[in-house]
């Protein structure tokens, strides 16, 4: 799929000027979005009016693809992956899979998103202190996903010990029964849980939150208990300090 050539296709219906806008909005060039000012300052224009302009351009856009099928096979690809998270997909991981999924190159990440974007049938949810950014095709099963993360993640947070790897797919289950998931994938389930930005993973084996001393040791010392705990038998300082 040619990405780069969809994206210059829908920019063609517009005024120069505007297509330059959305390009430097979206960071087709840099990969990092423009602010407006910035943007404004280079076109010698008030930062309102690149947002005006900004948006005229997106609604033009819209207008066109409500007519044309151009999007229809890139809309199949983005809808067919997200059913297999059941609607919701943390936005990093959603777009890098996209990448593969539709032989892009991981430059075109920025253009794969803007065009995600003028997916309708799509809601986008910014990153907040409980979850990542992410996607989802459901509003209102997304929030009850939300929800479900907040549960999981104040669950761990007051738990004084991180759980063993082993024992948390027993644990996500019963966060999810508890929350009305209990028909839910455990695949689904875990790319939900990868929505947290409490829950971490712990080289040493364990699944919790920065307080805990296996998820993020404060010193060598502390490292240095968690290689000996892991290993569960006596260990000389060379072999130690090797691990």
């Amino acid at each position: 799929m040619n990405i780069s050539g969809l994206v210059g296709k829908i920019l063609s219906e517009l005024p120069e000027r505007t297509s330059q806008i959305i390009a430097a909005r979206m960071g087709f060039e840099t990969g990092q979005p423009r602010v407006l000012e910035a943007i404004g300052k280079e076109l010698g224009i008030t930062r309102e009016r690149v947002r005006q302009l900004e948006a005229s351009g997106i609604k033009q856009i819209d207008k066109v693809l409500s007519k044309s099928s151009v999007l229809d096979d890139f809309f199949q690809v983005v809808d067919s992956h997200l059913d297999h998270f059941n609607g919701v997909r943390e936005e990093k991981r959603f777009l890098k899979e996209l990448t593969f999924l539709i032989n892009a190159d991981d430059q075109e990440i920025a253009k794969i998103r803007f065009l995600v974007f003028l997916h309708k049938k799509l809601s986008f949810f910014p990153e907040d202190e409980n979850c990542l950014a992410f996607w989802a095709k459901d509003k209102k099963f997304a929030s009850r996903v939300i929800e479900f993360v907040k549960k999981m993640n104040k669950t761990v947070l007051l738990k004084k010990s991180p759980l063993a790897v082993e024992d948390f797919e027993k644990f996500v289950k019963e966060i999810a029964k508890a929350s009305g998931f209990s028909g839910v994938s455990i695949g689904s389930l875990m790319s939900w849980v990868s929505l947290s930005q409490v829950i971490l993973f712990s080289p040493f084996g364990y699944i919790g939150a920065e307080k805990h001393l296996e998820i993020m040791p404060a010193n060598v010392g502390d490292k240095a208990y968690l290689v000996l705990k892991t290993k569960e038998q006596p260990m000389h300082f060379r072999d130690l300090a090797g691990s």
